[in-house]
């Protein structure tokens, strides 16, 4: 086995989960769960310290294959009975006992000739929990009710079934191990060269790593993050090899594995063999706070009249013509009219990017500089009010050039700092969306 009760105990590993039974807190009757849970939240006992005042201590624990012990060979998903000193000081330590379901294990002289006796009534290995019944003396009778199952969790149902107590996990966002978040367990089988292994968990929300690892020491070994806290989002779980050879199947048949608050992700056998690097993709949707204008275009409005209109005429008009004017008209006005408007509208519509059918563009990722030299050639479009505010030298108006601040891109929320990051102003849809970040704007 890869760790025993004795040595844990004595480490001081989850210690918030230990238990110790004695002549004086002689019976216990519940869950043991397996010791790669995380110690910092509530829940059943991981390792069950039983004082023996005439001798060594017995050390019981749940020795799940899972996680960092998955690799473990014997006693794997069994409860085991290990003796040792008194969990303090160093001693040797002695397996005793590997026990499965509807086993047990007695001792008879016990702290001056009690006896000791260990019962694993079940064991659920995807809960990772076993359930057991631990006697100093006489066990009491077999649970009649459910007060008697009480564990003291607040976060399990405890219920007395067909004689035997049941402490079932309550799945709330109170007894979660990350309230308000989620939990990401992130496994690595590697292969026959560990140390051209190595991942990132990237946030593609926050564009910010949350967990990274790798470069790992032993061979055909599999690593475990245990349970990480993350935000809600959209997650790219990023694997490399240095070589280039992937993790399978050439060099070893090495894996990996993704639980995203419980639930697996799906994850293709050929993912493993993956060249280069790998993205997994999982998570669920970002959520923005958009500041950034909208896609479409606003009409132009118009100007408000400076003096409202009178009500009715001033004067009953004159039953015939005036005289004749005493000057002939102008031939022509006046002044030639300006070719620019003499002053920028008060009031610019919201501004965005054009669509990518109009024909001078040719594609989406033209910049307003190249737009407006089309626009140059038949500048009678100037009257439509997205153009002229694109084009300020052909038509005199201002040009607007920005970055939007979301956007979706195959199904997933993104934003222009990933598509700076993944180099992605090389295709042309994500380039239209982020002029300023690719370098677009004139």
């Amino acid at each position: 086995m890869c760790f025993n009760a004795a040595k844990l105990w004595q480490l001081g590993w989850n210690n918030n989960r230990h238990l110790t039974l004695s002549s004086s807190n002689p019976n216990y009757t519940g869950n043991i769960a397996g010791f790669i849970d995380n110690p910092n939240t509530p829940g059943s006992p991981m390792i069950i310290k039983i004082d023996d005042p005439s001798g060594e201590d017995y050390f019981i624990n749940f020795n799940v294959k899972a996680g960092f012990n998955s690799g473990t060979i014997e006693g794997g998903n069994d409860v085991l009975v290990i003796r040792a000193g008194d969990g303090i000081n160093y001693s040797e330590s002695q397996l005793k006992a590997k026990l499965g379901a509807g086993s047990s294990y007695t001792v008879q002289d016990f702290d001056n000739g009690k006896t000791l006796k260990v019962e694993v009534n079940s064991i659920n290995v995807q809960d990772k929990i076993a359930n057991v019944r631990i006697c100093i003396g006489e066990c009491p009778p077999a649970c009649s009710s459910d007060t008697q199952c009480d564990d003291s969790d607040d976060c399990t149902t405890d219920v007395c079934v067909e004689g035997v107590c049941s402490n079932s996990r309550i799945e709330s966002e109170q007894c979660s191990a990350c309230p308000g978040e989620r939990v990401v367990d992130l496994r690595v089988l590697t292969d026959n060269y560990p140390k051209e292994t190595s991942w990132k968990l990237y946030n593609t929300c926050a564009d910010t790593v949350e967990a990274q690892g790798g470069n790992y020491d032993v061979a055909n070994t599999e690593y475990a993050t245990g349970k990480i806290c993350v935000p809600i989002g959209a997650y790219e779980f990023i694997i490399e090899d240095s070589y280039g050879d992937g993790i399978c199947c050439d060099y070893g048949y090495g894996s990996f594995s993704i639980d995203y608050n419980g639930n697996p992700v799906t994850i293709e056998p050929d993912q493993f063999s993956f060249g280069s690097s790998e993205t997994i993709k999982f998570g669920e949707p970002c959520k923005f706070e958009s500041s950034s204008p909208t896609i479409t275009w606003s009409k132009s409005p118009t100007a408000k009249p400076s003096v409202k209109p009178s009500q009715s005429p001033s004067a009953k008009p004159s039953k015939s013509p005036t005289a004749k004017p005493s000057v002939k008209p102008s031939q022509s006005p006046s002044a030639y009219p300006s070719k620019v408007p003499s002053a920028q509208p008060s009031f610019a519509p919201t501004p965005t990017f054009l669509s990518p059918d109009i024909p001078w563009c040719g594609s989406t990722n033209c910049s307003c500089t190249e737009f407006c030299k089309g626009i140059a050639e038949d500048n009678s479009r100037c009257g439509e009010s997205d153009i002229k505010y694109r084009c300020p030298v052909t038509c005199g108006s201002k040009c607007y050039c920005y970055d939007l601040d979301s956007f979706e891109h195959e199904g997933e929320q993104k934003n222009c700092a990933w598509v700076s990051r993944r180099n992605k102003c090389t295709e042309s849809k994500l380039r239209a969306l982020c002029p300023k970040t690719c370098g677009d704007c004139a």
